[in-house]
Parts: C-alpha cells; structure tokens; sequence
C-alpha cells in the first residue's frame, strides 16, 4: 500500500471514529438538558450541516452516506408499524444528509419516496431541495406535481409542476400530456392548450405532433362551447 493510500485510509478511519464520537457527544449534551426524558429515537439527534462540515476532514460525501444509512435502518426498524409511528426525526435525517451532499440526486428522490408515506408535505419540501440544487433535472417538479395531485388533490398546483418539468430537458412524452390534462381539469383550458403547444413546436416526432394537435383542437372545441 501506497503511502498516499494509507493516509487516506487513515483519514477515513479517523472520520468514521470522528461521526461516532460526535454522535456520542449529541446525546450526552441532551442528558444535561432539564427535564430531558431519553426515548427510543434520543440516538437520532444530530448536530447542524455546518458543524459536521467544519469536523468531515473535507469528506462530506462520506458524511452524508453515513446519514443516510442511519435514516434507512431508522425507516426499516419501524416499517412494519409505519402507519401509526411518527418517524419524527426522518425527514432532518435526510435534510442534514443533503446539506452535507447536495448533488446526491438519489438521496434526494429516495427521501421524497420515503417521507411521502409519513408526511407528504415533508417529502415536497425535500423534493423542492431538489429542484433548488438540480434546477435542469425534470424528475423533481415531476414528482412533486404527482404528490400534489395523488396525496393532496391540488389538480391546478399539481399541473402546475407537471409544467415546470415538461419545460425541461429529457422529460418523456407523458409530462406535458399529464400537465394539459390537469388543467383541463381544473378548468384552466387556455393553460392546457399552452402546454400542448409548447411541445408541439418543439417536438420533431411527427406521430406525437398529430396526437398533441388533436389534443389541442379538442380542448379547443371546449373553449369554443363556453363561448
């Protein structure tokens, strides 16, 4: 092994010795709270992104891999009771694993799909991270328009994101036909008719030009009726 090599294992090892010393430190701090009453989830606790940046040795992409096993065997050991326990510290878990990786575009899809079955409102709010740091990735906007309509019945607010994800690059066919659809559902025809359009002048398959073209008259035979 390679002295380079061998410093930077050290410098893993030291780091991993470092998280579990922190985490350590964590639950002795609230011990000394007032009052503090120790539960099952007292081990969760985690210090802010800032603090465990300053002590990662740069490593903060390991950091954040650490994190999120822990919020992964957290979310396992309680899957079975899922439907009445809390999981009150998941989503800070998958938050402070962002903060320390923000471009670890799966961490973030996985948190969005893992939180929605415990607080749907937490996995949007995970999700619009997403939008934040991966502004050109389709998925997130995608995702939150499913979770908006699915989970929370806000069609308009739901098309809406649908709209924002057809507008970017490498989205499939069916986001601008989901978009269209649920404002055709919400009414908002003309909204509907812009997103069709959009993809129609933009798209050179000639088969989906003549899909969304009917699309776009249909709608309009609508417009016309209420007319």
């Amino acid at each position: 092994m390679t002295f380079k090599k061998t410093i930077r294992l050290s410098g893993v090892l030291v780091l991993i010795l470092i998280c579990g010393f922190a985490w350590k430190a964590s639950q002795e701090s609230l011990s000394h709270i007032p009052d503090y009453q120790p539960d099952s989830e007292s081990d969760l606790y985690l210090p802010k992104a800032e603090y465990l940046k300053f002590i990662s040795l740069g490593h903060n992409g390991l950091v954040s891999d650490f994190i999120l096993a822990r919020a992964l065997t957290y979310y396992g050991s309680h899957y079975k009771e899922r439907q009445t326990f809390k999981f009150r510290h998941l989503k800070s878990l998958f938050v402070t694993a962002v903060e320390m990786d923000p471009m670890n575009r799966e961490a973030l899809l996985m948190a969005g799909n893992l939180l929605a079955p415990v607080d749907i409102q937490s996995a949007i709010d995970v999700l619009k991270l997403g939008m934040f740091y991966h502004p050109m990735d389709w998925k997130f906007p995608e995702m939150i328009g499913f979770f908006y309509y699915f989970r929370l019945n806000r069609t308009r607010l739901a098309a809406r994101y649908y709209e924002l994800a057809a507008k970017l690059p490498g989205h499939p066919p069916y986001v601008p036909s989901i978009s269209s659809k649920l404002y055709e559902e919400a009414g908002r025809y003309r909204e509907a008719i812009r997103v069709l359009y959009n993809f129609y002048s933009t798209t050179n398959d000639k088969r989906l030009k003549q899909v969304f073209k009917d699309s776009i008259d249909e709608i309009q035979k609508k417009i016309d009726s209420h007319n």
